[in-house]
């Protein structure tokens, strides 16, 4: 059986936040200078609704089927569960709009898989079921 790792980003930097949706958002940077989005989950008075597990395990299964995606984890910031996404935006002339970009994403060339950097320590793992 898969498990999912829970990354510790309680001690990454914020470097912006981001307003609107359902939610407050933070991007984050971790120590490689790498830009997270911290999205906390969605939780009411008697059930969460889950979106950090979707992003998550959407990305794991576009790395395995090596399909462009945003790299994404489930997180914890202090108490609060979530999901991190690496920022997409394309540096300056990374991506044009020729027809070979998708978005944001360039689709000739496929986005390394980005691991957990060295201060994001698995909190704990999950499991894919």
């Amino acid at each position: 059986m898969d498990t999912l790792p829970v990354w510790d980003v309680t001690g990454w930097a914020v470097v912006e936040a981001e307003a609107g949706g359902g939610g407050e958002k933070e991007w984050l940077e971790a120590p490689d200078r790498v830009r997270w989005r911290f999205k906390p989950r969605t939780e009411h008075d008697t059930w969460v609704e889950g979106e950090d597990w979707a992003e998550a395990v959407v990305g794991e299964l576009a790395n395995r089927l090596a399909v462009p995606a945003a790299d994404a984890a489930l997180a914890v910031r202090f108490t609060c569960s979530g999901s991190v996404s690496r920022n997409l935006r394309p540096r300056a002339g990374s991506c044009s709009t020729a027809p070979s970009c998708f978005g944001s994403t360039c689709l000739t060339t496929p986005l390394a898989r980005k691991t957990a950097p060295a201060s994001a320590s698995a909190h704990r793992e999950t499991s894919l079921g």
